[in-house]
């Protein structure tokens, strides 16, 4: 499916009351890469961009029959959906099947997703990385300012934990799965390349001052209409601005940093999804660290994630924190009191 190429600033008021727009949808090539930066990065505005992914082999090979037949042997693991159909169960575990057996199951309906954390033992493309070869990540650098922070580039996730991003992800689900509401704590820009079948999203602005009313309302399903209680209970609710738009094969998505988002699968679904460091000073790693992925918050799951991936595909932080554990967590515990004592806040100036 292709769209016409389109530009929609006017607001209309959901069923829940939201007031939201469409996403806009933009040709690189057209708009170039300074206003990208200008109208849509440093504005926090989505979109959806063309001329981008359609020049990458996977554009073209990433096709649901490609996943299924040739390359359907391929191990994966998933997650078990809880009864509110969005939240994951912790408590069945990480089974592990077939990638095509997986696939067949989401197209029946079973309440099952792979759904990511970014790191190579758990994660697709960790295990399958010759795929990536077909995704070319240099593209998406070069529309964004050029910046590296502790000599790391904006795509590079070999600091992770300590330093944003998170490597590349893979995430599938069926028909009428919802992803619970949520931004990335990481503080990370998301191109979000739904690679095949097509989905629905809701997205916010971060604001502080609807932080709380953002958090209560991820609990629920904002696709349906929400009952009158939960609506009374989140005052500013009827103040939100957002956007919406049913992403297609094809799409790619621009999030901003630390915007709210809500998706919901109308029939099975796969995406790729590339985060890179929004930021390049201290005072953005003092966000960052501040925020809800604290470091030390991450490096209990990731100590133990390290130790099950082989020695030779750790990178220096996996080895350092499988190694080292406790001295990883003081010197964590040292550098951040040390940031907080040298960088200013910006939310307190």
């Amino acid at each position: 499916m292709h769209r016409n190429l389109e530009t929609a600033k006017a607001f209309a008021v959901n069923k829940n009351g939201f007031r939201e727009r469409t996403v806009d949808v933009v040709d690189i090539n057209t708009l170039g890469k300074e206003a990208f930066q200008e109208e849509y990065v440093k504005s926090g505005v989505p979109c959806i961009l063309r001329g981008v992914a359609e020049s990458w082999p996977a554009y073209h090979q990433w096709k649901k029959s490609f996943f299924q037949n040739e390359i359907g042997q391929i191990p994966i693991l998933y997650h078990h959906v809880s009864h509110d159909g969005h939240t994951l169960d912790w408590l069945k575990g990480l089974p592990q099947t077939s990638l095509s057996n997986f696939i067949d199951r989401l197209d029946r309906g079973e309440a099952v997703k792979h759904f990511e954390v970014g790191h190579p033992y758990y994660d697709f493309f960790g295990k399958n990385p010759a795929l990536l070869e077909d995704v070319h990540l240099q593209d998406l650098a070069a529309l964004l300012p050029p910046g590296k922070f502790l000599g790391l580039d904006r795509f590079d996730p070999k600091g992770w934990p300590f330093i944003p991003p998170n490597a590349p992800q893979l995430f599938m689900a069926g028909p009428n799965a919802v992803s619970s509401g949520h931004y990335d704590p990481d503080h990370s820009h998301t191109f979000h390349w739904c690679v095949w079948g097509n989905k629905t999203v809701k997205l916010f602005a971060y604001d502080e001052a609807s932080k709380e009313s953002m958090k209560a309302i991820c609990k629920h399903n904002i696709f349906e209409t929400l009952d009158d209680a939960t609506v009374a209970e989140n005052p500013l609710m009827g103040k939100l601005d957002g956007w919406s738009t049913t992403l297609v094969a094809g799409d790619l998505l621009f999030i901003p940093s630390r915007m709210w988002h809500f998706f919901r699968y109308e029939e099975t679904a796969m995406s790729f999804v590339a985060r890179c460091r929004s930021f390049d000073d201290w005072t953005g790693y003092r966000e960052f660290a501040e925020d809800e992925q604290f470091p030390l918050t991450i490096i209990p799951l990731y100590a133990t994630l390290w130790g099950a991936c082989e020695r030779h595909k750790r990178t220096w932080t996996g080895q350092f924190l499988v190694s080292q554990p406790r001295l990883a967590k003081l010197i964590t515990r040292l550098f951040l009191f040390l940031v907080r004592a040298l960088v200013r806040n910006p939310k307190k100036q």
